[in-house]
């Protein structure tokens, strides 16, 4: 299945190229752990990845009704 996913924070420059979107083909349904696989990213650079407003655990499935509610990757907030 074709999904869009946004990104948040950081994690723009690593996995969409400093975009706030990107598009990817994965079978459905998967969990955060296959996405991070798919995307070949390194998991320390996502702090959560959310569905609509709720944040799943990392080996919680992502199903159809989840992605219409739409996925967002967030990274870890740094600073000093």
């Amino acid at each position: 299945m074709k999904i869009t996913i946004k990104v948040a924070g950081h994690a723009k420059e690593y996995i969409s190229d400093g975009k706030s979107e990107i598009t990817l083909d994965i079978d459905v349904p998967f969990t955060p752990n296959e996405l991070i696989e798919k995307l070949g990213i390194n998991k320390g650079l996502v702090s959560a990845i959310t569905v609509g407003d709720t944040i799943k655990r990392w080996n919680e499935p992502i199903t159809e009704e989840d992605i219409k509610k739409g996925i967002t990757i967030i990274s870890p907030v740094g600073g000093g």
